[in-house]
């Protein structure tokens, strides 16, 4: 213990106080932040497989959406139920081929792919993410082998970027 200034005994860390729960304060307030930045991508390839189960099984799906879509008098949004159906009934592959049928690909299933390709070449979150989302959006969706080839790549790199440490100036001086 040592003496106070003015007067009586205190112990040392009581001296230090004031600054020392600044300090404290800011690093509980940077573990939410650091928290949400880890979090945030899961959360997105999260919430475009929900948005995608809800285009599947609200517009695509139900008979009677296609039979109002099909009928004489449709009404307005059965043009996105439409452009959803053509997102993976029709894609890339059906541009050269004459036959008439479904595409093996899809729009959905080539743009997954597209961006699980440059998931690998980049190797950042940012596209890892892109790959991860429209890869389970791509799955349910029924693009199912583009699908789950985006996502596999999207979910590892991102699980990969999120496992090594960032690179501060302090870890390059250090070692």
């Amino acid at each position: 213990m040592d003496r106070h200034p003015a007067g009586g005994t205190a112990h040392r860390c009581a001296a230090a106080a004031p600054h020392a729960i600044l300090r404290g304060s800011r690093r509980r307030a940077a573990m939410p932040v650091r928290l949400l930045r880890r979090l945030l991508p899961w959360l997105l390839v999260a919430a475009s497989a929900a948005l995608a189960m809800l285009v599947r099984y609200a517009l695509i799906e139900p008979v009677a959406v296609a039979h109002r879509c099909n009928a004489d008098a449709a009404a307005r949004w059965c043009g996105l139920r439409e452009a959803a159906v053509l997102a993976f009934t029709r894609g890339p592959d059906t541009w050269w081929s004459d036959a008439p049928g479904v595409s093996a690909l899809g729009w959905i299933g080539a743009a997954a792919l597209l961006a699980g390709a440059l998931a690998l070449l980049r190797r950042h979150p940012l596209t890892a993410t892109l790959a991860a989302a429209l890869g389970a959006v791509a799955l349910v969706l029924y693009c199912f082998q583009s699908g789950a080839l985006a996502l596999l790549v999207g979910v590892l790199a991102l699980a990969r970027s999120q496992a090594r440490p960032a690179s501060t100036p302090a870890n390059h001086a250090a070692g």
